[in-house]
């Protein structure tokens, strides 16, 4: 268990606060956000072994940590978030924090030095997507997976989603991706017009409330069209409840099988598997969107960005790119009652 030395830096501590003071400052993060800082603190517990952990941390205790999870292969950006997660609770117990000291911001920078950062992924652009739809049936055998897979190349793209709001990446998010019952199709005299996708669980998500994200139908376009396609697929694929992608004996569509398909048919078309992954649907939404002249804030409304991360998707000249700033993420099993929160409604066109 974590303790705590005495506090030097000043008299106030956690347990003299409200429950009302305790929830505010609880609800200055979100979901995710705690349980990347409860992995971060778990993986520092692991790394000291049985050492007995007390705050504030010392300085080599913090250095030879970062030294440890970058051996382990962790991205700069991972690492900086770990760090992030040592450095909140000592910010919030307010006691002196190491990870602010030179030497650990060295360290970080030495991570940063020794690692390629260059983002490999390209956009899927729309000729891109219209060659990968076009080529499906010379490379997925079965209707139904053709049906499946182009279902989701599209609402993916057109909805500006991760491809993790839409599959299976473990059996801990099969409830935390886009559900069957949480699409709705809008009709106009008997005319299929759009459909309302609600996504309850997604990244950034700062109050906890889910957003509606609208896609409009395109009946000049019925081949690329997101919105017959999923009709079509709604129609098929018959189940009611669960996740929305499902393969016709009722199991979950997972990450893994759609990249595994992306890939045979990215090859397929002649271009480099390596440089289009899941997410790239996603930086070609983005980059698609600011070619036709929308701007960064509806872009950044649009696919759920904050405005840095933004701009590191877009791949046009025209778009200055600059570096995506690492938000900070953390959580600490000793000062449980730091975390807990609340999107209000969002409706969003795209």
């Amino acid at each position: 268990m974590v303790g705590t030395k005495s506090n030097t830096c000043s008299p106030t501590f956690v347990g003299d606060l409200t429950d009302e003071a305790k929830h505010l400052i609880n609800s200055a993060l979100t979901p995710s956000t705690k349980a990347s800082y409860q992995k971060a603190w778990q993986k520092l517990i692991e790394f000291l072994g049985h050492q007995q952990i007390s705050l504030p941390l010392q300085l080599a205790q913090v250095a030879n940590f970062i030294g440890n999870l970058f051996t382990k292969g962790l991205k700069p950006a991972t690492i900086a978030s770990h760090i992030s997660a040592l450095s909140y609770v000592h910010k919030m117990l307010n006691i002196q924090d190491p990870t602010a000291l030179f030497i650990i911001r060295k360290a970080l920078k030495g991570c940063e030095n020794l690692t390629p950062s260059a983002d490999a992924r390209l956009p899927i652009t729309k000729a891109i997507l219209d060659k990968m739809i076009i080529n499906l049936p010379s490379v997925v055998r079965l209707h139904v997976h053709q049906l499946l897979l182009k279902t989701i190349f599209l609402v993916a793209f057109n909805g500006f989603f991760r491809l993790g709001e839409l599959v299976v990446r473990s059996k801990q998010s099969i409830g935390r991706v886009l559900q069957r019952q949480d699409i709705l199709f809008t009709w106009e005299k008997g005319i299929l017009k759009g459909v309302e996708l609600t996504l309850r669980f997604f990244k950034n998500n700062k109050t906890n409330k889910p957003v509606t994200i609208f896609l409009s139908a395109l009946p000049s376009s019925p081949r690329i069209c997101p919105v017959n396609t999923l009709y079509a697929f709604v129609n098929t694929f018959k189940h009611n409840t669960g996740p929305l992608f499902q393969h016709t004996n009722g199991q979950y569509v997972s990450a893994h099988f759609v990249a595994e398909q992306m890939k045979k048919l990215i090859t397929f078309i002649g271009l480099n598997p390596t440089q289009y992954k899941g997410h790239s649907f996603r930086i070609g939404a983005a980059t698609n969107a600011a070619s036709l002249g929308y701007s960064e804030q509806l872009i950044q409304k649009l696919g759920r960005w904050n405005s840095n991360a933004l701009q590191r998707y877009i791949r046009i000249e025209s778009i200055r790119i600059s570096k995506l700033r690492q938000q900070d993420t953390a959580n600490h099993h000793g000062v449980a009652w730091l975390y807990d929160i609340s999107f209000v409604d969002g409706y969003l066109q795209c």
